[in-house]
Parts: C-alpha cells; structure tokens; sequence
C-alpha cells in the first residue's frame, strides 16, 4: 500500500487488541481497509506480518496520515470506542489489556535501536506515535478460533464506529471488564468482573444514545 505518511510532521493510532481466541477473521489475508478519510487510512491487520487474521487472535486497528497528534487522539478514541461498542453488541471479545493511552517515542527509555531503525514495545491498547516510530508488539500467538465473516465484520464494526457513541471512561471501562470476564476461567473472578462492570454503569444520565443503548445490551447480557 502506498504510504500516506511520508512528513514527519504526520501522526498515527493503533489499538492492539486480542480476542483470547474467541474468533478471528474468516480471511486469508494480514490486513484489511476499513476507512478512508482525508489523509487518514484505517487497517485492521495481523500482528504477525503475513499471518492471515484468520490464524490471529491478537490483531491492531491502525490508522495513519493525520496532519495533528490532536486529529490521531480524536480518531484513535473513536476506533476505540467503536471496538468497545461492537465487543457488547457482537458478543465478540475485544480485549484491550490493561494499558492506557502511551504515545510511544516521547520518552527515550520507550526506545532501543535496531537495523530496523527505532523501535518501541508496546502493549495492548492505545497509542499515538509518530510514523518514524516503528512499534512492535511484545508477543505473537496464532490460533485456530471460530471464523467472524469479514463482510459482517466490515459492517458490524462500522455502524458502531458511525455510531459515534462518545463513551467516557468509566463505560469504556465497563466494556473492559466485560469483556475480561469472558475470558477469565474461574467463575467467581468472573462474577466479580461482571458485578463491577455493572456498577461502572451508575450515574450514567448524560450518556450519548448509543452509549445508552450499549448500557441497555451489556445489563441484559451480565443479567
């Protein structure tokens, strides 16, 4: 693909994220286009360079060409949110570890160099970075999972995203919490993931309408 990224003054997003191989995508292919906007370009790819999504259960939204770290925060909270959104409906796990925003590279302790050129680990998540900045996720693993067709993928995942549901923190961390319980293999670890996911939910009035709607599906389904 040709690059879109060729100033240094240009920022990027991505959001690694892993399904505990719950499912992965019903393609051969490592990377998909999801949008295109302006400058921006969104992917979604394998962390393992050639691996099919097929064969992945750790996977990276990506969106690169912003003109402002500004623009890359706004659209990479948007991605996220949307992946949150899509994990309630979809029932499809999205999970985004334990890590925060980073903006890799701001630090020298972030960096190593390499032939390669820089490099940054990064962990599940979010981070804004400069596209000088080559990121490298800490650990790889394939997978045989159940198949989520990609055109139903494409769609699912864009409706939330034009959804634009705006959650803030204590929502998206109830999405988080759900959907750590899905994967956690002690029931009673997953009781208290899933009661604390709904008490994240009080207090909730000013939420946007999506918002309330994904607070609606993700009651019924800890229900």
């Amino acid at each position: 693909m040709e690059s879109l990224v060729s100033t240094r003054s240009s920022w990027a997003f991505r959001i690694d994220f892993r399904t505990g191989e719950r499912w992965t995508l019903d393609t051969d292919r490592d990377s998909i286009q999801l949008s295109k906007a302006g400058n921006g370009v969104v992917t979604i790819r394998s962390l393992a360079p050639g691996l099919p999504l097929s064969r992945q259960d750790m996977m990276t939204v990506e969106g690169l060409g912003y003109e402002s770290r500004k623009d890359a925060e706004r659209e990479a909270k948007r991605w996220r949110d949307a992946l949150a959104l899509f994990s309630v409906v979809s029932g499809a796990t999205v999970d985004f570890g334990t890590g925060g925003q980073r903006s890799a590279g701001d630090r020298k302790t972030d960096m190593y160099n390499s032939p390669e050129g820089r490099i940054a680990f990064v962990s599940t998540g979010m981070t804004i970075y400069r596209p000088d900045v080559t990121l490298q996720f800490a650990s790889v693993t394939a997978s045989l999972s159940a198949a989520y067709p990609l055109d139903q993928f494409k769609r699912d995942l864009f409706e939330s995203f034009t959804a634009d549901a705006d959650l803030n923190e204590d929502l998206f961390a109830a999405c988080t919490l759900y959907n750590s319980s899905m994967l956690a293999d002690i029931q009673s670890v997953r009781l208290v993931l899933l009661v604390t996911a709904v008490e994240c939910l009080s207090d909730q009035a000013s939420a946007s309408d999506p918002a309330k709607l994904m607070i609606a599906d993700l009651i019924s389904q800890v229900q």
